[in-house]
C-alpha cells in the first residue's frame, strides 16, 4: 500500500478510511494468475475469501489459512464472536483437518448432527483412553435407530496415520492402506487431526 508523502497513519485502517486507486499490473487477465500449490495436489484455492456469512465461516477460514490464503470475516458479527472465530482458526493444525470426535457411548443422533459439517462425512470414535477405536460415516448410520450407540455400528480399529509424514508419504500411506479417511495420531496414539 502506498500513502501520500507525510500521510502514513499510526493506526489501523478500514475501507471507510481509505480511497483505493487501481494500479498498473503486467497481468492481462485474472485467468493468467496461477494458484496451483507447489505440493502437486493439482488443486487451486482462492487467495482471499469474501466477507459473507455463508462464505467466510470458521471452517472456510481454517481451510484457506492452511493453504496460505486469507478469509475476510464478516463485519456484522459481534466482536466477542469474531474473537472466538479467530482463536479457533489460529488454534487449528496447519496441515491436518480438525477432526470430529465422539465417544463410544455417543448415539447415532449425535453423529447425524455432526456428519454433514465436513466434506469427508466421517467421525472418529474415541474410547475411554481418548485413543481412536473406530470411524463412523454416513453409510454406517443409514437405517439405524437414532438412539443406537456408535460402539455397535462403527468401523472398528481404523488405520491411523502417524503424524509428521510429508504430503508424498501421506498419499502413499492412503494407497497402502486402501482407505479414504484416517485419523492422524501422535506416537502415543492421541488424535491430532484427520486426513482424506
Amino acid at each position: 500500500m502506498i500513502f501520500l508523502p507525510g500521510h502514513k497513519p499510526t493506526f489501523d485502517l478500514t475501507y471507510n478510511d481509505v480511497f483505493i486507486v487501481p494500479g498498473h499490473t503486467d497481468i492481462a487477465s485474472r485467468h493468467d494468475v496461477n494458484l496451483v500449490p507447489a505440493d502437486n495436489t493439482g488443486m487451486t484455492f482462492p487467495i482471499v475469501v469474501s466477507n459473507m456469512n455463508e462464505v467466510a465461516g470458521s471452517r472456510m477460514a481454517e481451510t484457506i489459512a492452511r493453504r496460505g490464503g486469507l478469509a475476510v470475516l464478516p463485519q456484522d458479527i459481534p466482536p466477542h464472536i469474531l474473537a472466538k472465530k479467530v482463536a479457533r482458526v489460529k488454534k487449528a493444525h496447519p496441515l491436518y483437518d480438525t477432526p470430529l470426535l465422539l465417544t463410544i457411548d455417543s448415539t447415532v443422533h449425535e453423529a447425524q448432527a455432526l456428519l454433514y459439517k465436513r466434506a469427508h462425512n466421517s467421525i472418529i470414535v474415541i474410547g475411554d483412553d481418548n485413543l481412536p477405536v473406530g470411524i463412523v460415516s454416513i453409510a454406517n448410520i443409514k437405517s439405524q435407530d437414532r438412539f443406537t450407540k456408535l460402539e455397535l455400528i462403527m468401523q472398528n480399529h481404523p488405520a491411523s496415520m502417524p503424524e509428521g509424514l510429508t504430503p508424498e508419504l501421506m498419499f502413499q500411506w492412503f494407497i497402502d492402506h486402501d482407505v479414504e479417511f484416517a485419523p492422524v495420531v501422535t506416537s502415543e496414539g492421541l488424535v491430532v487431526g484427520a486426513m482424506t
